[in-house]
Protein backbone atom coordinates (compact mmCIF):
# COMPACT_ATOMS: atom_id res chain seq x y z
CA UNK A 1 0.00 0.00 0.00
CA UNK A 2 1.60 3.17 -0.97
CA UNK A 3 2.06 6.13 1.79
CA UNK A 4 0.91 9.75 1.26
CA UNK A 5 4.65 10.52 0.95
CA UNK A 6 5.03 8.35 -1.84
CA UNK A 7 2.38 9.65 -3.51
CA UNK A 8 3.60 13.53 -2.95
CA UNK A 9 7.28 12.48 -4.35
CA UNK A 10 5.83 10.81 -7.42
CA UNK A 11 3.35 13.73 -7.62
CA UNK A 12 6.12 16.09 -7.41
CA UNK A 13 8.52 14.17 -10.13
CA UNK A 14 6.11 14.27 -12.66
CA UNK A 15 5.27 17.72 -12.24
CA UNK A 16 9.18 18.45 -12.50
CA UNK A 17 9.55 16.14 -15.72
CA UNK A 18 6.19 18.25 -17.32
CA UNK A 19 8.17 21.57 -16.46
CA UNK A 20 11.59 20.72 -17.33
CA UNK A 21 10.28 19.69 -20.90
CA UNK A 22 7.91 22.55 -21.41
CA UNK A 23 10.65 24.89 -20.55
CA UNK A 24 13.50 23.07 -22.40
CA UNK A 25 14.19 23.23 -26.01
CA UNK A 26 11.95 20.92 -28.15
CA UNK A 27 14.55 18.39 -29.30
CA UNK A 28 14.55 14.80 -29.78
CA UNK A 29 16.60 14.23 -27.17
CA UNK A 30 14.95 16.23 -25.02
CA UNK A 31 11.86 14.52 -25.57
CA UNK A 32 13.38 10.95 -25.51
CA UNK A 33 15.07 11.76 -21.99
CA UNK A 34 11.27 13.06 -20.81
CA UNK A 35 9.72 9.94 -21.72
CA UNK A 36 12.18 7.67 -20.38
CA UNK A 37 11.85 9.80 -16.77
CA UNK A 38 8.24 9.16 -17.51
CA UNK A 39 8.43 5.35 -18.11
CA UNK A 40 11.00 5.43 -14.62
CA UNK A 41 7.79 6.82 -12.66
CA UNK A 42 5.56 4.41 -14.14
CA UNK A 43 7.85 1.62 -13.23
CA UNK A 44 7.86 2.94 -9.61
CA UNK A 45 4.19 3.40 -9.80
CA UNK A 46 3.52 0.37 -10.19
CA UNK A 47 5.62 -1.13 -7.46
CA UNK A 48 3.60 0.83 -5.29
CA UNK A 49 0.66 -2.01 -6.08
CA UNK A 50 -1.95 1.06 -7.31
CA UNK A 51 -4.84 0.16 -9.58
CA UNK A 52 -5.77 2.73 -12.47
CA UNK A 53 -8.50 4.27 -10.60
CA UNK A 54 -6.17 5.16 -7.57
CA UNK A 55 -3.16 5.91 -9.97
CA UNK A 56 -6.46 8.82 -11.81
CA UNK A 57 -7.02 9.93 -8.36
CA UNK A 58 -3.77 9.68 -6.25
CA UNK A 59 -1.65 10.85 -9.37
CA UNK A 60 -2.85 12.31 -12.35
CA UNK A 61 -5.22 14.42 -10.94
CA UNK A 62 -2.86 16.02 -8.41
CA UNK A 63 -0.54 16.80 -11.34
CA UNK A 64 -3.02 18.42 -13.66
CA UNK A 65 -3.94 20.86 -10.74
CA UNK A 66 -0.61 21.50 -10.17
CA UNK A 67 -0.11 22.03 -14.09
CA UNK A 68 -3.60 23.74 -14.41
CA UNK A 69 -4.28 25.49 -11.27
CA UNK A 70 -7.21 27.95 -13.11
CA UNK A 71 -9.23 25.10 -14.00
CA UNK A 72 -11.82 23.95 -11.63
CA UNK A 73 -12.01 20.22 -12.72
CA UNK A 74 -8.62 20.06 -11.36
CA UNK A 75 -9.06 21.42 -8.07
CA UNK A 76 -10.12 18.31 -5.48
CA UNK A 77 -7.80 16.03 -5.50
CA UNK A 78 -8.45 14.74 -1.68
CA UNK A 79 -10.42 11.93 -2.99
CA UNK A 80 -7.60 9.76 -2.95
CA UNK A 81 -7.48 9.91 0.62
CA UNK A 82 -10.26 7.53 1.06
CA UNK A 83 -8.80 5.13 -1.41
CA UNK A 84 -5.45 4.52 0.36
CA UNK A 85 -7.36 3.38 3.89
Amino acid sequence: MATDRQLQKVVARCVSIMVFYHNDEKTPKARATMVAEVQAVVGFTRELGLGGKEVDECIVSPVEAELYPSRPEFEDCSRCSGLLH
